[in-house]
């Protein structure tokens, strides 16, 4: 199969993902309730149902997507496990040294390729406190130099959406 094949197919497969993706939302916004809504009659604005609509098709949007992240998040990772497993059971080498790309296996169709980026290097805090201490470095001098250097780091943010 040549490239353009290859992109073809998988660019239908996105578009049957996508489609099937508007339609499950349109599914979970096909019981929307405006707000305000007493006895059948509206008491709210055009607007604030539009915005209440909108609101309430992000959430489902969110709901759709963190389920397909899910489950391809899963499916990547164990694909890249296959890959290196079935290399090994052809006996190739499936590893990779740092800085370096290398072509694995090739056939008809695709060209199988890793590429690791340089190693980086780290300092644990404790393992740097320890060391000072080793030098002889004094206990007041680390703890406010340790003060004078420490950082806030930002929590991460999830987003949990329920059905009520």
């Amino acid at each position: 199969m040549d490239r353009a094949n290859v992109a073809r197919t998988l660019i239908e497969m996105q578009n049957h993902i996508e489609d099937i993706t508007q339609a499950t939302v349109g599914s979970l916004c096909s019981e929307f309730q405006a707000p305000g809504v007493i006895s059948g009659a509206l008491r709210a604005s055009n607007t604030e149902v539009n915005l209440a609509y909108e609101m309430h098709k992000r959430l489902a949007m969110h709901l759709v997507v963190v389920m397909l992240n899910k489950t391809y998040k899963k499916a990547y990772d164990k694909s890249k496990k296959g890959l290196d497993e079935h290399l090994e059971s052809m006996d190739l080498d499936s590893s990779v040294n740092a800085g370096e790309r290398r072509t694995l296996y090739e056939d008809n169709s695709f060209e199988f390729s890793k590429n690791k980026h340089q190693n980086t290097t780290g300092v644990a805090i404790a393992d740097l406190l320890i060391e000072l201490a080793k030098a002889g470095v004094r206990q007041d001098a680390v703890d406010t130099a340790y003060a004078s250097a420490l950082k806030v780091k930002q929590g991460k943010v999830f987003y949990d959406i329920e059905p009520v």
